[in-house]
């Protein structure tokens, strides 16, 4: 007897939907997006308390560093008033020798200075603070530098004349048989200590104005 062969059907395989279908991927894109975006704000207000600190560094520092300029400013004014007398009386000796009545008296050469500092600026500009910077307050405070730094300049180049004015003297002549022409060298380089001492004293009165003004303007 033949046997029944019994065809044997294979199970359904179960098919799974795939989780990730569109709606899922742009929800999880959006919270990565939303996620970036919060990122980078909390970037931009970082930075931006940063550079608003930097800029409100640099301008306590300036006007620090004005004040203690204003103060170097008096000293100065009442060395080169100094000076000036000093340097006056060697013209008036150097006349009578030129003439000469000389009899008796002195040449002297002293000077003192006390460069105004610029510390404060050079760091400001160095860390990039200028640049977070109203455009008119970093110009104004770059004026008031270059002011600083023509005063500074000038009064080197014045020291220069001062000390090279009593070179003559240094060379050895016998101070009462000096040359005729090394006195008029002398009454030359005294004459130019003078000019020079008092462009310097009016340079330092216009800028003391200018950071007195500065001063009453930052204290508001």
């Amino acid at each position: 007897m033949a046997e029944a062969i019994e065809a044997i059907e294979p199970e359904p395989v179960p098919v799974r939907r795939h989780r990730h279908d569109w709606g899922y991927i742009l929800i999880e894109l959006g919270i990565v997006t939303a996620g970036l975006f919060v990122a980078l704000m909390l970037n931009g207000v970082v930075e931006w308390a940063h550079h608003k600190q930097m800029v409100r560094d640099a301008h306590q520092n300036i006007q620090r560093e004005l004040r203690e300029n204003r103060r170097t400013i008096r000293e100065d004014l009442d060395n080169f008033q100094s000076s000036l007398s000093v340097v006056q009386a060697n013209i008036a000796t150097l006349q009578a020798m030129r003439t000469g009545h000389f009899t008796h008296g002195s040449l002297t050469n002293a000077i003192a200075y006390a460069a105004l500092s610029d510390a404060a600026w050079h760091t400001a500009r160095d860390t990039g603070a200028l640049s977070y910077m109203p455009y008119d307050e970093a110009q104004h405070y770059s004026s008031l530098y270059d002011t600083i730094d023509l005063v500074n300049g000038r009064a080197r180049a014045l020291l220069d004349t001062q000390f090279n004015a009593a070179a003559p003297a240094e060379m050895g002549y016998d101070m009462d048989d000096l040359p005729p022409e090394e006195v008029r060298a002398m009454l030359r380089g005294n004459a130019e200590a003078k000019i020079g001492l008092i462009t310097a004293m009016q340079m330092l009165n216009q800028l003391d104005r200018e950071l007195a003004k500065e001063s009453r303007a930052g204290s508001r």
